[in-house]
């Protein structure tokens, strides 16, 4: 079983979050500067932050099961460790070119 590295996904999985951290952190910032008014456009606020964080987590776990392996194209659904610990890399297993891409990411701790 061949191993190979393939960082580019592990960079476009960061910068996918970046992508949704930035406008978070915007509303977050928006939202502590009306904090005390509870008015409606604080609440529209909380809710648009609590929105961001559940598309966040929900588009997450979708990312880490849309693998598509490099050279063939496989759709490869689960990482190689689906008990993951903390610190463990999170690589995938193409069964069709019968190798264990490599992403870079591990698993975060608590």
């Amino acid at each position: 079983m061949e191993r190979r590295p393939y960082p580019e996904f592990g960079k476009k999985y960061m910068a996918r979050n970046l992508f949704l951290f930035i406008p978070l952190a915007a509303v977050f910032f928006l939202m502590w500067r009306r904090w005390g008014t509870f008015d409606v456009l604080f609440f529209l606020l909380v809710g648009l932050f609590m929105a961001g964080v559940i598309f966040g987590l929900v588009w997450d776990r979708r990312r880490l099961r849309s693998f598509r392996c490099p050279q063939c194209g496989l759709a490869v659904s689960e990482p190689t460790i689906t008990e993951r610990a903390e610190g463990d890399p999170i690589d995938y297993f193409c069964p069709a070119c019968g190798i264990i891409w490599e992403t870079g990411l591990r698993e975060g701790g608590d």
